[in-house]
Formats: C-alpha cells, sequence, structure tokens
C-alpha cells in the first residue's frame, strides 16, 4: 500500500517576506563587494562573499523546504518530510479516528522547520509540551494524535486526501493507491 500526499505551498504568499529579504540582502553585499573591490582588502571580499552564499543558501533552502513536503502511508508506516526534517511512525501508532480541529493551535516553540508566512512546516512544541510534526499552510487543519511522543497537525486538505486514498486501499483490498 502506498499514498503520498504533498503539501500545495504557495511560494508568493508563503516566502515573499523572507526571499524579498535575502533579495535585498544579496543586492546591498553585491553594491558593497563590487564598491570596495578596488581597494583590494581580501579579507572583506572573502566576508562579503561568504555572507552572499549564506543568502542565497537560504532562499533556496526555503523554496525546497516549501516544494518537498509532504505526508505518506507505506508498508505500515506513516513517514512526514519537510525536506531537512522527517518524521516516520507505525502506522498503528495514529488514532485517525480521534483527530480534531486544529485551526486555533499556535505554536510558539520551533524546533526544527520553517515557520513564516502562515505556512508551518517541521517539528514544534506545543504549549501543553507536546513534541508536534506540522504541515500546513494555513489554520484550516487538523490534529491528530498518537501513541507515541509526535503528534501530527495537517493541512485539512492534506489529511483528507491522505485518508480517501487509506479509504480506497482498504475498499480494492490493497491494491496500491497514489496522490500528488
Amino acid at each position: 500500500m502506498m499514498c503520498r500526499s504533498t503539501l500545495d505551498v504557495s511560494l508568493i504568499h508563503a516566502y515573499a517576506l523572507p526571499l524579498g529579504i535575502c533579495v535585498a540582502a544579496a543586492v546591498v553585499l553585491i553594491t558593497i563587494w563590487f564598491a570596495s573591490r578596488s581597494g583590494g582588502v581580501p579579507a572583506r571580499n572573502i566576508a562579503l562573499g561568504s555572507a552572499l552564499a549564506v543568502v542565497v543558501v537560504v532562499a533556496f533552502g526555503l523554496v525546497y523546504q516549501a516544494r518537498t513536503a509532504y505526508i505518506a502511508v507505506t508498508d505500515g508506516q506513516l513517514i512526514g518530510s519537510a525536506a531537512f526534517v522527517r518524521l516516520q511512525l507505525p502506522l498503528s501508532s495514529v488514532s485517525w479516528q480521534d483527530a480534531s480541529d486544529a485551526s486555533r493551535i499556535t505554536l510558539p516553540h520551533r524546533q526544527l522547520g520553517t515557520s513564516t508566512g502562515g505556512v508551518e512546516l517541521g517539528k514544534f512544541r506545543m504549549q501543553n509540551g507536546r513534541n508536534v510534526f506540522v504541515l500546513r499552510t494555513d489554520r484550516s487543519s487538523v490534529l491528530v494524535t498518537t501513541r507515541g511522543d509526535t503528534d501530527l497537525i495537517l493541512d485539512r486538505r492534506l489529511h483528507e486526501q491522505l485518508k480517501a486514498c487509506m479509504d480506497q486501499v482498504r475498499e480494492t483490498g490493497g491494491h496500491r493507491g497514489r496522490l500528488q
């Protein structure tokens, strides 16, 4: 059985501010770099080049993370990924029937991931101290509890697609289902 659903993240809305900051920082760094090249100070050029490289890597990292976030069920495992953050749980530990609305849940404690422009991807800690793996692009989301130490907060559309695929697989007797 294979069910997979990819989170649809709008780069324009989700990462406009961070990418705008990266572009502005790159322009400033390039301007300073070209203005100071005539002085022949190698240390300054190295510092500016390194800072520019960091800005470019951060910008591409944000885009990569947003474009690769998914949740999948395969071989009795639930796998969640947000590029640099990965979660793997036994499917039997996930309480799908106990899913509840998570639209009002705020996540003030990011452990590893991204939270910007209404997009939250990665590992967070809820106010009650529970760890949570999050894939959501807006506040319309669902909290899925597990018997392990990490719960899930999924974008409502993502949750519905995954459940529909799993239901279809059950109805067809285990034939492969796939979401994109």
